[in-house]
């Protein structure tokens, strides 16, 4: 009779290996951003998960709840976590273990649980909670039955969202001296604004006329905006770098008013108060300005940007990140720049430098010289680099009166891949040759 007891207890535990509990999946979506601005002690989710038994339940059963994407679980506030029809065991890491009552539990029986909370202290766009759940017997035999598979009980998404689109793409012209583009003295960057329509839980938390948009644009070498310092104080306020910097509001509520502007070494930022909720924002605009060859502006630099973007809010405990170091594109030029880092012009040395063009015409050649004392010059040669030959510029190069050791650059109007330049400086007394280029 045992043998028997035992036979059919196994073949239950067949019979039940193809029904499975399910989970029903939640429906909130969390916002990452506002979530991850919530204080340590808010970064909580209350996990109300129900599940649908399939099979019945014997008394003192076992079901163990595991709930994954947490950095771990616990009981709301001291109290005894619950699930229908079942007394509560213990937690063991990620589980929730549970035993069946005296009365036993019926199929098809949701099961709520209760008083359980999932801590996760970093919110990431596309993480999850998920629940999932099995019964196992008393009955050796049977062991584990009823599984339910992980369902989502909450997801997280990036509420808010930018992208920058077009990016900075000035290409430096070399017959304007390097002091403007191509296509004139600006150069444009916009940056639109998308909302996760699906995000009902930890939305941005939106406060009218105090909301702000930060954009912070670093760049490698903005040393030319010196060149809008109008009060020669050696600093660069607001206005001034305002004029450096043309900035279009995203918010239609705002205007040029709403923007404040500063530097700090090469990222300059932007603030932009909006005076309506942080939702629905029109594309923004930062125009980089340069005062070009015809106002003597500075020499501009070959270099790369990052843009990123935060919101604050007066309702939130810290800025909420939008865009982190985002690519947001580069100034090239349109020719060729041959550096040489150090030579010598005085009596005690000669010097041979030599341009090769490769390209099908004739370009222009300036030489910029950096001196020991900090001091930079420009000097457009009336030699120009002949097409498919080599040009020496040494003759001209020694009438433009440079002194002491310097660095320079040659800078010639032709692709990059077609120029070689050389630079040879020899010690008269010994006759040693050194080529630095």
């Amino acid at each position: 009779m045992f043998k028997k007891t035992l036979i059919a207890a196994a073949l239950m535990s067949v019979a039940t290996l193809s029904q499975a509990a399910v989970v029903t999946a939640g429906t909130d979506v969390y916002g990452v951003e506002g979530y991850n601005a919530q204080v340590a002690a808010d970064k909580v989710i209350a996990v109300n998960a129900i599940i649908t038994t399939k099979v019945p339940y014997v008394e003192n059963d076992i079901i163990t709840v595991t709930i994954t994407g947490a950095d771990s679980i616990a009981a709301k506030d001291l109290t005894t976590p619950t699930l229908t029809d079942t007394n509560f065991v213990k937690f063991d890491g990620n589980k929730a273990i549970f035993r069946v009552n005296t009365n036993g539990i019926a199929k098809d029986i949701p099961l709520t649980l209760g008083n359980v909370e999932a801590k996760l202290s970093t919110a990431k766009d596309g993480a999850a909670i998920s629940v999932a759940s099995v019964a196992t017997s008393i009955n050796p035999i049977v062991g584990d039955y009823d599984a339910a598979e992980a369902a989502k009980y909450a997801t997280f998404k990036t509420e808010h969202s930018a992208k920058v689109a077009p990016l900075l793409d000035g290409s430096i012209d070399v017959e304007k001296g390097r002091q403007e583009f191509t296509d004139g003295t600006s150069d444009v960057l916009t940056v639109t604004f998308g909302i996760e329509p699906t995000v009902n839980k930890t939305k941005v938390p939106v406060v009218a006329t105090t909301d702000k948009i930060i954009y912070k644009l670093t760049g490698e070498d903005l040393s030319y905006l010196m060149d809008f310092d109008t009060t020669e104080d050696g600093l660069l306020n607001s206005t001034e770098l305002k004029a450096a910097f043309t900035v279009s509001p995203a918010s239609d509520t705002s205007t040029d008013a709403d923007i404040e502007a500063s530097i700090a070494g090469n990222t300059v930022t932007f603030v932009e108060t909006v005076k309506a909720p942080l939702v629905n924002l029109d594309a923004a605009t930062i125009t980089a300005n340069v005062k070009g060859e015809a106002a003597k502006g500075s020499i501009l630099a070959t270099q790369n940007f990052k843009l990123d973007v935060d919101f604050t809010t007066a309702a939130a405990p810290k800025a909420l990140s939008v865009l982190a170091k985002a690519d947001a594109g580069s100034w090239g030029i349109n020719g060729a720049v041959e550096h040489v880092s150090f030579v010598p012009f005085s009596a005690d040395y000669s010097i041979i430098a030599t341009v090769s063009n490769t390209s099908a015409n004739a370009a222009e050649i300036e030489i910029v010289v950096y001196a020991e004392n900090g001091g930079v010059t420009s000097h457009k040669l009336a030699t120009k680099a002949a097409a498919n030959g080599l040009t020496n510029i040494t003759a001209e190069l020694n009438k433009l009166g440079i002194k002491g050791n310097v660095a320079m650059d040659i800078v010639v109007a032709a692709p990059e891949t077609s120029i070689d330049a050389s630079v040879i400086y020899y010690h008269k007394a010994s006759q040693d040759r050194i080529k630095t280029l």
